[in-house]
């Protein structure tokens, strides 16, 4: 595990407010008792190899590593007050993120977003809003959260698409973004969205919380895998092997 404690996406990935961290810790315990050998700290690829792991008898190796990297086209997206909503999460797990400024910005409606923004919220921002390209009912969370975010106080703004971070002095200080539409005019069921004609407009944010595309995190195990053209890890279809026996 390359992180400090176990439990992964429920620990890191998740607001503290869905999940009891005791229930989790006795999930945790469970484990432990029944034999598994548990080493933190300790990231594939670069602390430890495939090979060290073989060599040291093991047989079978099942690689969890999941999709963590993020991957975003957006200007200014290395700004000093922007980061993913992964990884925000992640830092408020950890310690490192105990406070956010008074006004946050999330862009994004999938649930690791809007459990950013609540968590916001709980770290004392006085306005926290999320902008999302689509519709309320295209949100990728369940409608409870979004009944229970807008208890708490996040504020939606819906057909907003995000066109470049503006930045003042190195630092975030808001979001350029155009209002968009359903396009009804492809024969595809699945309806597009198109940007509005007209000027961009400018919301202004102390903090802002991106929300990327996410991929495997491969860094040290690409020299001993193939890899698939989108830098994935390469799979037999049927049984799920690599390209490294065991």
């Amino acid at each position: 595990e390359a992180l400090p404690s176990l439990g992964g996406r429920m620990t890191f990935g998740v607001g503290r407010f869905r999940l009891s961290e005791d229930i989790l810790n006795r999930e945790i315990e469970i484990i432990k008792r029944i034999g598994v050998e548990i080493h933190l700290n300790t990231h594939i690829g670069k602390d430890i190899t495939l090979d060290d792991i073989k060599a040291q008898g093991y047989k079978a190796i099942f690689l969890a590593i999941g999709a963590s990297l993020p991957q975003i086209d957006l200007p200014n997206v290395s700004a000093e007050g922007v980061i993913d909503s992964l990884n925000f999460l992640k830092s408020v797990a950890l310690g490192k993120i105990k406070s956010v400024p008074s006004k946050v910005l999330v862009l994004g409606g999938n649930e690791p977003d809007i459990d950013a923004a609540r968590t916001a919220l709980r770290l004392g921002a006085n306005k926290v809003y999320v902008l999302f390209s689509y519709s309320k009912d295209r949100l990728l969370i369940n409608p409870s959260d979004l009944i229970e975010a807008e208890k708490e106080g996040v504020v939606f703004h819906f057909f907003s698409f995000p066109i470049a971070i503006s930045v003042s002095n190195g630092k975030a200080d808001g979001i350029y973004f155009k209002e968009t539409f359903l396009n009804n005019s492809n024969s595809h069921t699945q309806k597009r969205v198109s940007q509005l004609e007209g000027p961009e407009k400018k919301m202004e944010a102390d903090f802002i919380i991106t929300s990327p595309r996410y991929v495997p995190n491969i860094l040290g195990l690409e020299r001993n895998l193939a890899l698939t053209s989108l830098g994935t890890i390469q799979i037999d279809q049927k049984t799920f092997s690599t390209s490294i026996e065991g």
